[in-house]
């Protein structure tokens, strides 16, 4: 299974030939920098390359980048649990990776990624009940890990999380019956 999406012609190369230059111009950099924003602006860079190697095949080095991604953000968010853009960051990070080793076929090791991911998102859920986007990110956590343990041959599990996905998406479409994406 590859990781296929659709950009058009010369956007990937582009988007990763600007983002290698951008990390050699943060690594040419003196150390000390630690700031939140610095953090998250190379942060961002390493996940878009991590997008754009994924893209073009090249999973072991995107990979590394989300894996680098994700340190940072762990960074970001140590001691700030109140800070829903850093936990984001950390759940979308564990989602990217389990997302490159699905497609490697490393399904115990993607199960991993996208149980970390579900257990940020069940956290943020359940402490900003009123932001429906956490509820999203439960449902869409919940597929992954269902897709991964369907995968690993665990259909009682499997069917467990798609039914406490559906459940969500349920919750969802019934707090705004106007809102497209959610029926």
């Amino acid at each position: 299974k590859e990781l296929r999406l659709e950009w058009p012609s010369g956007t990937v190369d582009v988007l990763r030939d600007v983002s290698e230059k951008i990390l050699a111009y943060y690594k040419s950099l003196p150390p000390g920098d630690a700031s939140d924003d610095s953090l998250f602006r190379r942060l961002k860079v390493l996940q878009d390359l991590g997008h754009a190697l994924a893209i073009q095949g090249e999973s072991a080095r995107a990979e590394e980048m989300f894996r680098t991604s994700l340190e940072l953000a762990v960074k970001l968010s140590a001691g700030t649990l109140g800070k829903t853009n850093w936990q984001e960051e950390l759940l979308s990070g564990h989602q990217e990776i389990g997302e490159i080793l699905e497609t490697r076929g490393e399904f115990a090791q993607a199960l991993q990624e996208f149980e970390q991911s579900l257990a940020i998102a069940q956290r943020l859920a359940t402490n900003t009940l009123s932001a429906p986007v956490w509820q999203q990110h439960l449902s869409q956590s919940r597929l992954k890990v269902g897709d991964a343990r369907r995968a690993l041959a665990d259909k009682a599990g499997a069917q467990e999380a798609y039914q406490a996905a559906l459940e969500t998406a349920r919750s969802l479409a019934g707090r705004d019956t106007n809102n497209e994406a959610w029926q």
